[in-house]
């Protein structure tokens, strides 16, 4: 059964004053609960098994291993000494992938390249200042397959 949050160490994300949250992780069934509330998102069903990686969201394979003219590298190895933290795999309204990354301490710099290697496979990147998985420590980047441009009138 879930306990009460401290009075003493609560924060508010968003004006649901229903939602304030006790400093430290939130992940399983609460963090999945945060997602689909706040961002629209539901557990991929192989969230454990197949690879977090932006590659997976464009509709390719991981090119992290071992390949046919030795060992390859791909987008996620590249950024996993500090971006990739607390990285999920998640479906959309529509059922597309989406991958998110909730790391610490991040500034532009680190970010710059990663949104354009993401723009690159075709896919565009939303950073949220609320992260469900450590409130106030740490960012929510959702990479995701490119929306639909809005109809003209």
């Amino acid at each position: 059964m879930p306990q009460e949050a401290s009075t003493s160490k609560k924060w508010t994300p968003h004006p649901d004053e229903n939602l304030a949250l006790e400093w430290g992780p939130s992940n399983g069934p609460d963090h999945e609960r945060r997602m689909a509330k706040f961002f629209g998102l539901r557990p991929h069903p192989k969230n454990l098994t197949v690879s977090r990686c932006p590659r997976i969201v464009a509709g390719k394979r991981c090119l992290l291993g071992f390949g046919k003219w030795g060992f390859q590298s791909c987008i996620c190895r590249r950024y996993a000494s500090h971006l990739w933290d607390h990285t999920n795999l998640w479906r959309d309204k529509f059922n597309r992938n989406v991958l998110t990354v909730e790391p610490y301490g991040i500034n532009a710099e680190e970010l710059a390249p990663l949104i354009s290697d993401v723009a690159a496979l075709g896919l565009e990147v939303d950073i949220e200042g609320y992260s469900p998985w450590f409130p106030g420590h740490t960012v929510l980047i959702v990479i995701r397959p490119q929306r639909a441009p809005a109809p003209q009138p």
